[in-house]
């Protein structure tokens, strides 16, 4: 999940994560969104890909079958093991993976759901067909991150490699990935201040679409 604090330093805020309200606000909004594209059943095999400190991969191993967290960060992953022990959660499992620059583990899902991890990502395309290529046939791939936006959201843009997304652009990269019954709408409107302290309203999309 994207970083509203001043550094992009993944593993000098982890321990602070979940404390930040505008992080447990987001976590809520993409919940929502989620049950209005995926409900989540009993029985699913679910990936959270850029999972953090795992506010959603915890939430979700309550309704499915089996998590995976996967994140790149140490410092998240340790803060979520903890969670997940302190919580007795059995049907989470975190790997560090970070598939810009390693391949896919071989797994399937019936549904990937990452949340404000694409802006961090190089190539977007390859990655949505990364993602794509873990899905179950009739398995769906939910994606929420900024829409497009003037660069204000982030503090400091090491490590951002998007300021947001077109949502048309998004909707083609999802077909050319092979996905179908493809949806884009609005999935929460944040508030917060920008680089230079002034408070700003930022849109965030939500996606979804299906392996045929």
């Amino acid at each position: 999940m994207s970083n509203p604090y001043p550094r992009t330093d993944f593993e000098q805020v982890a321990a602070t994560w979940d404390d930040n309200p505008l992080i447990r606000e987001l976590a809520r909004a993409v919940r929502l969104a989620l049950a209005g594209h995926c409900a989540p059943r009993p029985g699913m095999r679910v990936l959270d890909y850029g999972c953090g400190t795992g506010l959603a991969a915890l939430a979700l191993a309550a309704e499915v079958a089996e998590v995976e967290g996967w994140d790149s960060s140490p410092g998240m992953l340790a803060e979520l093991e903890a969670k997940r022990r302190a919580a007795g959660v059995d049907n989470l499992r975190i790997r560090q993976v970070d598939l810009v620059d390693e391949p896919a583990p071989a797994s399937d899902f019936d549904l990937i759901h990452s949340a404000m991890a694409l802006h961090h990502v190089p190539d977007v395309g390859a990655m949505i067909a990364r993602l794509a290529g873990l899905l179950v046939p009739g398995g769906t791939l939910f994606l929420v991150d900024l829409d497009c936006e003037d660069g204000s959201f982030h503090a400091d843009h090491e490590g951002v490699c998007h300021h947001g997304f077109e949502r048309e652009w998004i909707a083609e990269t999802l077909a050319a990935a092979g996905l179908e019954r493809i949806r884009v709408e609005t999935a929460h409107r944040l508030v917060k201040p920008d680089a230079a302290g002034v408070e700003r309203r930022y849109s965030m999309f939500c996606a979804s679409a299906v392996r045929g």
